[in-house]
């Protein structure tokens, strides 16, 4: 038998029931990832279902969010067009009563103007029918009376029409206005029912 003075001096060192570190992450990100996998891994069917429904409920909800928010700034945005388009029609409105006095106006001054280019057209037959010397200097007489009072219609009629034509011009931008606003609130409108035809799956 071996003596009991032979036996080694290098005792084995016990062996301890130390707890394992966790595994470092390199990030935050990292080791949330990581809980997920084994979460996913240990839950089973039964957590599996339940944690797939509480995701889609979240997501849905997150979705439903955003469509809200994005609905009220269409509707904000449908609000302002609204505004826009009620201070053409007002400025419509503004710029047709001040024109329609203008037309009224102008009516008989363009048939006084072709009542004076008649008489002229008259005198100037006469004038050039006649051998009279003492009526053709009567007529040359008219005539320039005629002329004279041809010339201030005209002058009335440039003058009205002049106003007309700038009044008109800013109706018809105005009104150019009004259509391009138009089409954009039929653009804006159609957005907003797409949104209410999603958010109507989600029940609101």
């Amino acid at each position: 038998m071996p003596d009991e003075n032979t036996k080694s001096t290098n005792p084995v060192p016990p062996v301890t029931n130390q707890p394992t570190s966790k595994p470092e992450a390199s990030t935050n990100d990292d080791l949330a990832e990581q809980k997920r996998l084994a979460m996913i891994a240990m839950e089973g069917e039964g957590g599996r279902a339940k944690r797939e429904a509480q995701e889609r409920k979240i997501e849905e909800d997150n979705r439903k969010s955003k469509l809200t928010a994005e609905k009220k700034e269409v509707a904000k945005k449908l609000e302002t067009l609204n505004l826009e388009k009620e201070k053409l029609e007002l400025q419509w409105i503004n710029l047709s009563q001040k024109k329609s006095p203008m037309d009224a106006t102008l009516g008989p001054i363009l048939a006084d103007e072709i009542k004076v280019e008649s008489e002229e057209a008259d005198v100037d037959k006469l004038e050039h029918s006649t051998s009279n010397t003492a009526e053709k200097h009567n007529l040359e007489t008219k005539r320039w009376e005629i002329e004279s009072r041809r010339k201030k219609v005209e002058e009335d009629r440039w003058k009205i029409e002049e106003e007309i034509s700038k009044i008109n011009a800013i109706i018809e931008e105005t009104g150019a206005k009004y259509r391009t606003i138009l089409a954009e609130e039929d653009e804006i409108q159609k957005k907003l029912d797409e949104i209410n035809k999603f958010l109507a799956v989600y029940g609101n």
